[in-house]
């Protein structure tokens, strides 16, 4: 959570009025961008994406590629102001 925060507070700082994309990806994000080849590239394009629901977490230790920790978004902005 502390890396992410930081990580999200320096893009902002850094981001001089250009746009910079930190995402929060649920199951539902994820479903929907298999579908939507317009929205993957959004979510990969991304500078920061943290796993947002115990979903992703889940398939994350499945595929042996476990996160961290969950960091849903509404903690994730919170922290990094």
């Amino acid at each position: 959570m502390s890396e992410a925060g930081e990580r999200t507070k320096k893009l902002i700082e850094a981001s001089d009025k250009t746009c910079t994309l930190v995402v929060a990806p649920n199951v539902e994000f994820i479903m929907a961008a298999q579908k939507d080849k317009e929205f993957f590239e959004i979510l990969k394009n991304s500078e920061l994406a943290t796993p947002d629901s115990i979903g992703v977490i889940i398939a994350g230790k499945l595929q042996k590629k476990p996160f961290k920790e969950r960091i849903p978004r509404t903690k994730l902005f919170k922290k990094s102001f």
